[in-house]
């Protein structure tokens, strides 16, 4: 029988964590949970929606043009007279956007597990895999591998100071109301024999198992530009629901941790 545990979340210190391996999906995904695949172009509502018309910087509602009417931006982009109209009507169509739909993402990455504790029933993290008072979760970096920057990028083909990151954030951080520990996984012992079974048949019995975060989204923080270019935006927000799973498509579900 699969047990529920509980995880604290505790204290007050802010330890940057980026999930390495995080699963990342590039459409706009929604699941039947209510939860969105973390994902650039649902991310990207999220950010501009967290804005009142009035406040919404220009060079947001052109990145937004470019990756949802690039028709719009390679037919008018390069007149400002008209470019300024457009820029005003997606202001407005961007007010309309449900900002509800766009606060609830779920993400997931690797973590590793070490030898069965049985006086603990549990198997702890390894060294590297524990979370210990974690204040901050990567949700999504956008790929810089091939053309994924680019988006409608033929109005500016002679320049490359035109990439996506001029306009937009392509990384998006979670800073969390309270930060997160969590130290092992507790399950029965005859969970625990069937997952050691399995694993001998893994290439080098890999103890590698996946953790999805769910979590909810409850304001835009700030906009902040890093190094290269890559403009990073930071959400405030809390973690609502973590499972851990045998397979990196979740679909062999291990153990459910109780948020309190």
């Amino acid at each position: 029988m699969k047990k529920q545990i509980t995880i604290s979340i505790l204290g007050f210190a802010l330890i940057f964590f980026v999930f390495s391996g995080i699963k990342q999906s590039y459409a706009i995904s929604k699941i039947g949970s209510g939860y969105t695949i973390a994902n650039f172009r649902s991310l990207i509502n999220t950010v501009v929606a967290s804005y009142t018309g009035l406040d919404r910087p220009g060079n947001l509602i052109d990145g937004y043009a470019r990756l949802f009417h690039c028709d719009v931006v390679t037919e008018k982009f390069n007149n400002e007279f008209e470019w300024q109209k457009i820029r005003d009507n997606l202001n407005a169509e961007i007010d309309r956007i449900d900002r509800e739909y766009y606060r609830y993402y779920e993400f997931s990455g690797p973590i590793e597990l070490d030898r069965y504790n049985f006086e603990k029933g549990e198997f702890p993290l390894s060294e590297v895999s524990k979370l210990d008072h974690i204040g901050f979760l990567s949700i999504y970096m956008l790929p810089s591998a091939g053309s994924l920057r680019t988006y409608c990028g033929e109005p500016f083909v002679a320049s490359d100071t035109e990439a996506i990151e001029d306009f937009l954030p392509i990384k998006f951080i979670l800073q969390l109301d309270r930060p997160v520990s969590l130290s092992g996984i507790k399950v029965d012992q005859d969970v625990a024999k069937d997952f050691v079974r399995n694993i001998a048949k893994r290439s080098g019995g890999s103890r590698i198992v996946y953790i999805r975060f769910r979590v909810k989204i409850t304001d835009l923080l700030k906009v902040k530009e890093k190094e290269y270019r890559d403009r990073e935006a930071v959400f405030s927000g809390s973690v609502k629901e973590l499972d851990i799973f045998m397979d990196e498509g979740l679909t062999q579900h291990f153990s459910s941790i109780k948020i309190r």
